[in-house]
């Protein structure tokens, strides 16, 4: 009997994926990236309502560039353009005695969208956290459509969590 490939999972079966193949090469952001970068930064964070300040660009750009680096950032990048990103960083799970990596921003132009661009950038993150030896990665999807359907693709399980954010003074008071 001849081998056979492992069952699709039921939404490819029904043929219901959208993506199509990606031409897109996946890489570590270097610093001739920044404008680039900055741009398309700039355009996820408008799709959030959210204007992006000089002083914002270059504070994040600083914690990816410094070393080692706070911050990392991987784009996907195709005919030469930037097309997406993805930030993330290794936190430490002291409960478990593990590192997670966790993802804090996932963008891909509208352009790009539903061709895979938002697999490959979670793929390269979860590649690195496997290489790394991190025990997971954590990715919240909110209401973005496409990156829950990435993330149901590979199998994931969404849990409930409740998220409590402190605002710190900056003032000394």
């Amino acid at each position: 009997m001849p081998d056979t490939p492992p069952a699709p999972n039921a939404r490819r079966a029904r043929g219901v994926r959208r993506f199509r193949a990606t031409a897109a090469q996946v890489r570590p952001v270097v610093s001739r990236d920044f404008f680039a970068w900055h741009d398309v930064f700039g355009a996820s964070l408008e799709e959030h309502g959210i204007e992006l300040t000089e002083h914002h660009a270059l504070q994040v750009w600083q914690w990816i560039d410094e070393r080692p680096a706070r911050l990392e950032a991987l784009v996907a990048e195709a005919e030469g353009a930037i097309n997406g990103f993805v930030l993330f960083h290794e936190a430490v799970q002291p409960k478990s005695g593990d590192t997670v990596f966790v993802v804090d921003d996932l963008y891909v132009v509208r352009s790009a969208r539903r061709n895979g661009v938002a697999g490959e950038l979670i793929g390269a993150v979860d590649a690195l956290a496997n290489e790394r030896g991190a025990s997971g990665l954590r990715v919240e999807a909110g209401d973005d459509e496409e990156i829950a359907e990435v993330l149901q693709d590979r199998q994931v399980a969404p849990r409930r969590a409740v998220v409590h954010t402190l605002v710190t003074s900056t003032n000394g008071a």
